[in-house]
């Protein structure tokens, strides 16, 4: 059999283990791309971060190399560095994700929950809407309206947010002390929590870099 059908039960472990026993016989060519396919792709795709740039290009394009070699192509490359983007062809870039939609019906995408307190905010309004009437088609009392349009407005400042690119300024690998500190709160109305990362350099200055946060209406 040379072609797997897609959906059948069988298929995800095949291809797994032809991927598996790609990177175990290149390894003498191709060197760590191996521990690469081994550790960090998860079914077909995979997460790397590298001190370099050059470092990042160099173990793509031998990743690349050793995939070939059993008719395999690793593509949708995408990187914060645009020297590592310029290397390949756009044929092997990822397509650019959807903008961020702020429809009020249509909640915007944020796995991360960079933005989770202002949505919190919108969706805690609509439950209280909700509560207050059974009717869609009735005015809103005059202190709701306030309330709503209130929020509607902070939505133009995540225009302003910035989002750094890195946990920390400097590669991790060049931290002393790392620890993930991890926070949460309830509430009548909602339930948080929220993980940083904390690390300290050999100098002993701490750096602080926000990693994800959840936020969901209390029952």
């Amino acid at each position: 059999m040379r072609v797997h059908v897609f959906g059948n039960s069988s298929s995800p472990a095949v291809a797994t283990c032809r991927l598996s026993r790609t990177a175990q016989e290149g390894e003498r060519e191709y060197g760590d791309a191996r521990h690469f396919i081994e550790r960090d792709f998860y079914v077909d795709d995979d997460l790397k971060s590298l001190p370099t740039e050059g470092e990042a290009i160099d173990l793509l394009k031998r990743t690349q190399a050793m995939l070939a070699e059993a008719n395999l192509t690793l593509h949708k490359i995408t990187s914060i560095s645009p020297e590592v983007m310029r290397t390949f062809p756009a044929e092997d870039h990822a397509k650019d994700l959807k903008d961020l939609d702020l429809k009020l019906d249509n909640p915007p995408h944020d796995p991360l929950g960079f933005v989770a307190p202002v949505i919190i905010q919108g969706r805690s309004l609509l439950r209280e809407l909700s509560q207050s009437t059974d009717e869609w088609d009735v005015p809103l009392p005059p202190e709701m309206q306030q309330e709503w349009e209130k929020w509607k407005d902070s939505l133009k400042n995540l225009e302003q947010l910035h989002i750094p690119c890195n946990y920390i300024p400097a590669a991790l690998s060049t931290a002393s002390h790392k620890e993930i500190c991890i926070f949460s709160e309830a509430s009548e109305k909602a339930i948080a929590a929220v993980a940083y990362l904390n690390a300290t350099n050999t100098d002993g200055l701490s750096h602080v870099g926000f990693i994800f946060g959840n936020v969901k209406l209390a029952p």
